[in-house]
């Protein structure tokens, strides 16, 4: 009798879990997160089409001046002999289709 109780209480636990599982999963692809992490207007669908067409030289042009404003220091462009630089490229592709690219500049060891 009562393993016909641990039977039972073990399957109704098991299927009130995979049903709920299984909610969140649907979730969370109802739901179209952007997992971009950069500038958002690379992102965009057509970006490298753009690119190619008569408007991309402005658009490489507007891109270059929005980074230079927001993540460079242009006021110490100079770098001493002791100072290291080094570049990593980090990327991850998640499936055929998704892809990301990570560039980190390090000065002494440092992002």
């Amino acid at each position: 009798m009562s393993k016909t109780i641990y039977t039972f209480s073990f399957l109704l636990i098991f299927i009130t879990l995979s049903i709920c599982c299984k909610d969140n999963k649907t979730y969370i692809r109802e739901k179209n997160i952007d997992f971009f992490l950069g500038d958002k207007k690379i992102s965009e669908k057509k970006y490298f089409e753009l690119l190619t067409s008569s408007k991309g030289y402005s658009i490489l042009k507007n891109q270059n001046s929005i980074y230079e404003k927001n993540y460079s220091n242009i006021h110490n462009t100079e770098v001493s002999k002791e100072e290291s630089l080094s570049i990593i490229l980090n990327k991850s592709i998640s499936n055929e289709k998704n892809y990301k690219l990570v560039l980190y500049t390090l000065r002494n060891k440092k992002k």
